[in-house]
């Protein structure tokens, strides 16, 4: 079940401090000669420091051989074969958030003194903003953010991996994003239309070890990260044979063919008394997405609706209208995957499909756009005369179950 626990761990950053407290070092000063590690998975990863001074050239050498790609919200260096790294990012600041592309994943560190958390201000304009979180310690989200200007509804703050919204009845954020961490970066959307500044509050000795906040939100779908250092989000409730999920027993997953690109569990919100899901998706531009729901007996759903299609930084639905997600027990199972073949194929050759019985054949393009729609009887094999490109067939049988998979055109 899908649940609130309480975790006392900071495994993703830590501190070493080269000082001890004695030396003078109070809550509000900063630890001299500290080191702060961080865990960096292969591929992308959402980066932020609590050490003054990083530069450019310092992040590009502690990546080492791994380190492949740094991005700000508009500007990006690479690395190339010979290893030199190129382009027109050229500063760090230590109030922002950078998206770092690693080969593998990799434990790296930098050295400095920390920074005094209160002053370093945070601005935040309208829309998205790549921010920083430039504390030493984790702290929950409604604490990090206590002195964020007039939040709105529709507020959001998100990770690579996680998202809270900020939700006016409670006047609390919600969603599965439940703490901040130290070495993450973040992605705040705001909707007042003026720029302001917040800062984030010390987090005192005497609490540095309270338990914070953490949702056990495992899953049986694992997804897979895509190219894109972007991610993109929903917010939905599910129904179930016409009638509101009053359950966290389910698993809702989104997928491009049989590739997961983003799983999770509802969560119960009690202000809205819904269970609602908060699910991130990752994905190639324009890649089309389809919904599945794995229920507490191990049977997957289709969803009936029309297919979603990945754009950055996207959110669809709301707290105030979440989207909805239909599924339906009596004729929709699940089937399984095609396994096309060839694939790839190469235009106008012919595509074998395991189909047991007769069924529809719906082709769908990366714009989520479908191509054709067709009658096939068991076992008839699929002219591949589309244009070169990804897409996804999706074949519905005459008792409703459902086979996906994605088949490439050369």
């Amino acid at each position: 079940m899908a649940s609130l626990v309480m975790l006392a761990s900071m495994a993703f950053a830590q501190e070493t401090p080269m000082l001890p407290e004695s030396h003078g070092m109070t809550d509000n000063q900063p630890a001299w000669g500290s080191v702060q590690n961080f865990d960096l998975s292969a591929g992308w990863n959402w980066w932020s420091t609590y050490i003054n001074g990083v530069d450019l050239t310092t992040l590009e050498n502690v990546l080492g051989e791994n380190g492949q790609a740094i991005k700000d919200a508009t500007r990006m260096v690479q690395k190339n074969s010979s290893g030199v790294w190129s382009g027109t990012l050229s500063s760090i600041e230590i109030s922002k958030m950078y998206a770092i592309k690693m080969a593998n994943a990799s434990n790296v560190s930098v050295r400095g003194n920390r920074a005094h958390a209160n002053e370093v201000p945070i601005e935040v304009k309208n829309g998205w903003n790549w921010v920083a979180y430039p504390v030493a310690f984790a702290s929950p989200v409604d604490y990090a953010l206590s002195a964020y200007t007039n939040p709105q509804s529709g507020d959001a703050i998100k990770s690579y991996t996680k998202i809270a919204y900020y939700n006016a009845g409670s006047n609390s954020w919600v969603g599965t994003l439940a703490q901040l961490n130290p070495g993450e970066g973040y992605m705040i959307k705001s909707g007042t239309s003026t720029a302001f500044n917040f800062t984030y509050p010390i987090v005192p000795s005497s609490e540095r070890g309270m338990l914070t906040a953490q949702y056990d939100n495992a899953t049986k779908w694992q997804p897979e990260m895509a190219s894109n250092p972007s991610n993109m989000n929903m917010v939905a409730v599910v129904n179930i044979d016409n009638e509101e999920l009053r359950s966290d027993n389910v698993e809702i997953g989104v997928f491009n063919g049989n590739t997961c690109r983003g799983a999770v569990r509802p969560i119960y919100v009690e202000s809205m008394d819904q269970y609602i899901v908060f699910l991130t998706m990752y994905g190639e531009n324009n890649e089309p997405f389809s919904f599945r729901l794995y229920d507490e007996m191990g049977d997957i759903y289709e969803s009936n609706e029309a297919s979603v299609s990945f754009k950055a930084d996207e959110i669809i639905g709301g707290l105030d209208t979440p989207f909805q997600l239909n599924f339906s027990t009596k004729n929709n199972t699940f089937a399984g995957a095609l396994n096309l073949f060839p694939n790839p194929v190469n235009r106008g050759e012919m595509v074998n499909m395991t189909l047991p019985s007769e069924g529809t054949v719906e082709v769908v393009n990366v714009l989520g756009s479908t191509m054709k729609r067709v009658r096939m009887a068991e076992g008839t094999q699929l002219a591949a005369d589309m244009a070169p490109g990804i897409y996804t067939i999706k074949v519905t049988d005459a008792e409703g179950n459902v086979y996906v998979d994605k088949l490439v055109v050369k």
